[in-house]
């Protein structure tokens, strides 16, 4: 079984048992299972390490159809709030509360991945106008460190330490 899962076939299935996982962990935070709900959050993340040193495949094509690093770590997120509310039951301020955090560390994992991504597109080479030659580009503003040494595997460390 192990054989088929790791060759190159099992490409799509090593995707579809991550995804198994993240959707346990959504049914286990809306029904308040918290032992359901440790187990399948520690098969997520070692699932995603696994995927993200073991299985490259797997990752290009979960990022094919659309399912990448960020709405993967939002799954989580949605799935520690649905487990918080259903265990403890907050008030709307508590819960509005509850929600700023995660939605904070998405937000600066979004725009941190965005703001590289534009510089990387950019073109380097000097701009003409007319014939007439304005230099250089002046390097563009980057992300703060911490940002971009917490992007990919250990925002998501990040983000179970802070859930």
């Amino acid at each position: 079984m192990f054989g088929k899962l790791m060759g190159p076939a099992g490409t799509a299935a090593r995707g579809a048992l991550l995804l198994v996982a993240y959707f346990v962990l959504l049914a286990a935070g809306a029904l308040g299972w918290a032992a359901v709900f440790a187990v399948a959050g520690l098969v997520a993340l070692v699932g995603e390490y696994a995927l993200a040193r073991w299985s490259p495949a797997t990752h290009t094509l979960l990022e094919k159809v659309g399912l990448r690093g960020d709405y993967r770590q939002l799954a989580r997120d949605l799935a520690t709030v649905l487990l918080v509310v259903a265990a403890v039951g907050p008030s709307m301020g508590e819960l509005s509360l509850i929600l700023l955090l995660p939605g904070a560390v998405w937000l600066i994992a979004v725009f941190a991945g965005a703001l590289n991504t534009m510089i990387d597109r950019r073109n380097p080479v000097s701009a003409l106008v007319r014939n007439i030659d304005l230099g250089p580009i002046t390097f563009a503003p980057r992300p703060p460190a911490w940002t971009s040494r917490l992007a990919g595997d250990r925002l998501a460390l990040v983000n179970i330490a802070i859930a």
